[in-house]
């Protein structure tokens, strides 16, 4: 059993860091740009404030290391948990490895960003814009993601390879990717 989880940490080792290194740079920094792309797009929002209570327009230091320690920071960790637990189901080869993986991210986070609840989809106009930009941070992670994972933490654990794992994880993930997908496509239906 000790050499199971010895083989294991390694890998998880490897794709949390990664995790961490692609969340902090496109979920934390990534966003910040998003949001000052849509300050620009929509200059009657300027001086609007956030659901958070940030004012439009407004580019800070604070604000963006909060982005980057509250948002960045978990977002990462939990893509860096997902890619150990599915990239052993992801097609080999770009873009193909990437694209599937943005769709598992888009799917299990998608509903963390793009929220027909958040008044700030509201607040800047065009709302298509906003889920655009925002869903490109999903591709760029989806593809920047798995090739660190592949790098940093190389060996997927034996265990994912056995045949009961294989089959059932594979319709697991099939399954809950698709109903993230259904749901983040009603929010989308919803903002536009």
């Amino acid at each position: 059993m000790t050499r199971k989880v010895a083989a294991a940490l390694g890998p998880l080792a490897g794709c949390l860091a990664a995790g961490l290194a692609v969340g902090v740079v496109i979920a934390g920094l990534g966003s910040r740009l998003v949001m000052r792309l849509l300050a620009v797009a929509d200059p009657d929002a300027r001086g609007s404030f956030t659901e958070n209570g940030n004012q439009v327009g407004d580019i800070t230091l604070g604000g963006t290391f909060g982005l980057v320690t509250f948002v960045g920071i978990p977002i990462g960790f939990l893509a860096g948990l997902i890619v150990f637990a599915v990239r052993r189901w992801l097609p080999a080869g770009q873009p193909w490895r990437g694209l599937a993986f943005s769709a598992v991210l888009l799917a299990l986070l998608g509903g963390t960003v793009i929220d027909p609840d958040n008044i700030d989809f509201r607040l800047l106009e065009p709302a298509g814009l906003a889920i655009a930009l925002f869903g490109l941070l999903f591709l760029a992670a989806g593809f920047w993601l798995p090739m660190l994972a592949d790098r940093w933490g190389p060996r997927v654990p034996p265990f994912l390879y056995r045949t009961d794992v294989t089959i059932g994880g594979g319709v697991v993930i099939a399954v809950v990717v698709g109903i993230g997908l259904v749901q983040v496509g009603r929010d989308i239906a919803e903002l536009v």
